[in-house]
């Protein structure tokens, strides 16, 4: 295992923002965490399950389904600039519009099993893409959504965010 990826990113990497999200990542191998990760979101989908997949804790909040497709959707933008970024294009790269994104997904158009199938295969993926990222490419920097990042730091990131909707889930809609 590269060292690289398995010592927290350091603050320079990544904005202020992004902290919330690296913390939630354990020290130690991120593809450990990565793959531990896929197996507790198929359990926690399970246990949302089809029927309570347009459940929202709240009336102006996400619904799992919305939930899911949030957490495919950035995991698929953070994987696309980990990849820019470590192929030498720095950006910048723009930001995404989560909410604007979520009323255009059609989800009502998709099966639950579907976007939890999504789910698992953008996970694979990005873990297929990040083991091939030399040290060199994971030091490698850009910008975007007006911030800097290095390839290292958008894994950790991913990583996190993914944590931060897997405890929401948790607390707020498998209660």
């Amino acid at each position: 295992m590269r060292d690289a990826l398995r010592v927290r990113p350091a603050s320079d990497e990544y904005a202020p923002f992004y902290s919330g999200y690296v913390d939630l990542v354990s020290d130690g191998s991120i593809f450990e965490t990565l793959n531990e990760q896929l197996a507790r979101f198929e359990r926690l989908f399970e246990l949302a399950g089809a029927d309570r997949a347009d459940f929202r804790y709240a009336p102006d909040k996400w619904s799992v389904r919305d939930v899911i497709t949030h957490v495919n959707d950035t995991e698929r933008v953070m994987s696309f600039r980990a990849l820019a970024f470590a192929r030498g294009s720095v950006g910048p790269w723009p930001g995404m519009e989560h909410e604007a994104w979520a009323r255009e997904a059609r989800l009502r158009q998709r099966p639950f099993q579907e976007l939890v199938t999504e789910f698992v295969n953008v996970r694979r993926s990005s873990i297929s893409l990040f083991k091939g990222f030399s040290e060199d490419m994971l030091a490698r920097r850009g910008l975007a959504s007006g911030n800097e990042f290095t390839v290292r730091a958008l894994i950790w990131i991913t990583a996190g965010h993914a944590q931060h909707h897997a405890n929401v889930l948790n607390e707020r809609y498998l209660v």
